[in-house]
């Protein structure tokens, strides 16, 4: 199970999986423990996990759709 969820620090979106009690941000170096973190969305793989997060980015406007690169299934 992997959970997608903000960064505390700077926002960002991030993935991490279940099974982790600490994940640091790699755009603002924020040490997150994840007991104390919103989790957003919950899924069963990382390939469903990195497809939303990039739909998340676009409907934010945080990435143009020159960049967005979803993979066709």
């Amino acid at each position: 199970m992997y959970f997608i969820l903000p960064c505390y620090g700077c926002g960002n979106l991030l993935i991490v999986e279940e099974e982790q009690k600490t994940k640091r941000c790699p755009y603002c170096n924020c040490l997150l423990n994840l007991s104390k973190t919103r989790i957003l969305r919950r899924v069963s793989t990382s390939r469903e996990a990195s497809r939303i997060v990039r739909e998340m980015k676009l409907a934010k406007g945080c990435v143009s759709d020159k960049e967005n690169l979803i993979e066709k299934e």
